[in-house]
Order: C-alpha cells, then sequence, then structure tokens
C-alpha cells in the first residue's frame, strides 16, 4: 500500500478489514489508505468498487483558478507564477462582472482580494456561498491586511484560507493545490461510500 500511496497519491485507498481497533485504523492511515471499513463484504462487490473509483481517479480535468483582485500589475504576473503548478489562471480585475465571469470559467479554485471598489472580497465571498452550486469551491483571501478581526471576517463569510500580501508564487501554489487535494479527497471516499452502498443493496 505504502508503493501504492507513493506512486499514485490521488488515487484512493479502501482497506475492508475484520478488526476496527484503534492500531489496526493507525497503521492504515499510515501507509496512506483512505477508507476502513469493518464489515467485511464480497471480494466481488470490493473489486467492482475499486474499480469504479481507479475510473473516476484517472478522469482528472484542468485545474482552473479565478483571481479577483484590483490590482492589475499583480493580475498580469499571477499566471506566469502559477503556470509551473499547471493552475490554468484566470484574472478579473472589475469586481462588477465577478458572476458573469465565475459561471464562464467554473474554476476550481476562487481567489479573492478584501478591499476592491464597489464590491468587496467578503460580499462576492458571500455571493459565492449563497448558490448551493458552487457550496464546495475552495475561496482564499489575499490581501495586505493582516489583522485577526479582518481573517475570522473572512473564514465568517465562508472562506477556506486566508493569506497576507506580498505572497510567494510557490506559497499561493502550495495553498491551492492543498484546497484542491483536500477536496478531492473528500469527493473520492463519498464517491467510495456510494459505491459501496450500491454494491451492498
Amino acid at each position: 500500500m505504502q508503493t501504492l500511496t507513493r506512486d499514485r497519491p490521488s488515487l484512493p485507498i479502501l482497506i475492508v478489514g475484520d478488526r476496527g481497533e484503534l492500531r489496526d485504523r493507525l497503521e492504515v492511515v499510515r501507509c496512506g489508505g483512505n477508507l476502513f471499513l469493518e464489515q467485511a463484504i464480497a471480494p466481488e462487490q470490493v473489486i467492482s468498487t475499486v474499480l469504479q473509483l481507479l475510473i473516476v481517479a484517472d478522469t482528472e480535468s484542468e485545474t482552473k483558478v479565478m483571481i479577483v483582485d484590483d490590482d492589475r500589475d499583480w493580475l498580469r504576473t499571477v499566471p506566469m507564477q502559477l503556470n509551473p503548478w499547471g493552475l490554468k489562471v484566470t484574472t478579473l480585475a472589475e469586481p462588477q462582472q465577478f458572476w458573469t465571469v465565475l459561471q464562464a470559467v467554473m474554476p476550481d479554485v476562487l481567489v479573492l482580494d478584501v478591499n476592491m471598489p464597489q464590491i468587496d472580497g467578503f460580499e462576492l465571498c458571500q455571493v459565492v456561498r449563497s448558490d448551493p452550486s458552487w457550496r464546495r469551491l475552495p475561496i482564499l483571501f489575499l490581501s495586505v491586511l493582516s489583522d485577526r478581526q479582518t481573517q475570522y471576517r473572512a473564514f465568517r463569510v465562508g472562506a477556506d484560507d486566508y493569506l497576507c500580501k506580498p505572497v510567494m508564487g510557490v506559497d499561493l501554489a502550495n495553498r491551492i493545490l492543498t484546497r484542491l487535494q483536500r477536496l478531492k479527497r473528500m469527493c473520492d471516499l463519498e464517491i467510495c461510500l456510494h459505491a459501496l452502498c450500491t454494491s451492498c443493496g
């Protein structure tokens, strides 16, 4: 399992065992397992579930990042900073066009500045979170404001992360990729559970 985790880090791993003690669960987690089930099921059902997970895991789409910031100079440079990590960046300097661009781009991650003219990042975040179809979209705030009150407010309106400017491209890329990895793992587990429920009838 450790070899599989090393070679295919995004591949969800399901473990079915007849023991569910803490030490057993720790061993699975430490070896890279994603899901541990105590109740054994028929071998053919396990194989069917694993095959479904393999198909889903191998179907990867381009990672799209949408960044909204009124700093046009920074917006011109950030795509080049994130491209080495395979991130396709769409930038927007005019918040008034936010919803139209959001629906057109369908981003995997959204990065918002806090202070912008007419519509600030907090309001945009609330708009996104008010739509059920975007409830899982990872949202990162990026701002020169480093005070705790501003950061707390960002998380209250639905932010997943908060970074202070100036920020290096590598740091922003790492935060984005971490959020994507967590979201993908959560989705993989839900798919796995759904497949198991279906196979167990």
